[in-house]
């Protein structure tokens, strides 16, 4: 018993004895599904996405990247995307957008646009219960309590393409967010 720790009558694993028993993904799970990896494609793509945005507002804003990290890590995507906007708008000096003959306040408008269906998309997986998939489909479920309509509860199916198809709009996001700054 000498990995278990004994708390008033509970017995629990601390995470140090689980960590030690060092097994992998398919020895706990067994083989992995579409759809539980593509909600983690999908979380691991936004993270890229507000990285590309905390990169952009060093650079515009001139911050080191010593200074960087404790200006932008605690902010929340929408207040990095409010910064950044303000950044882009105040038309730095010798700065150049990369949007061809378009308009930069226009293109500037849609990645704005996009940015916020991005967050809405991440926010639709991250705040939601999961089922157990069934094969390559997932059941969504959202309960919401707000004082106009009491409680409600919404329920739809996922594909694992339909995951992809988030996770792939938002690297297409972030690579459109890159070019705009080139």
């Amino acid at each position: 018993m000498d990995r278990l720790v004994q708390v008033m009558s509970s017995v629990y694993f601390p995470f140090a004895a689980i960590r030690s028993l060092d097994q992998g993904y398919v020895e706990r799970l067994g083989p992995p599904d579409e759809c539980t990896s593509a909600l983690g494609y999908v979380t691991i793509g936004f993270n890229w996405l507000e990285e590309s945005l905390e990169r952009q507002i060093a650079r515009l804003a001139g911050l080191s990247a010593r200074i960087a990290p404790a200006m932008t890590s605690e902010l929340s995507f929408k207040t990095k995307v409010a910064v950044l906007s303000s950044l882009v708008r105040m038309k730095p000096p010798l700065r150049e957008f990369n949007v061809g003959k378009e308009s930069p306040e226009d293109v500037w408008n849609d990645i704005v646009r996009m940015l916020f269906e991005c967050e809405q998309l991440r926010n639709k997986v991250a705040h939601s219960r999961w089922s157990l998939p069934s094969g390559a489909r997932i059941q969504r479920t959202k309960t919401t309590a707000k004082p106009a309509r009491g409680v409600a509860v919404a329920s739809e199916e996922f594909t694992s393409g339909h995951l992809l198809d988030i996770y792939d709009y938002v690297l297409n996001v972030q690579w459109m967010l890159d070019e705009f700054f080139l």
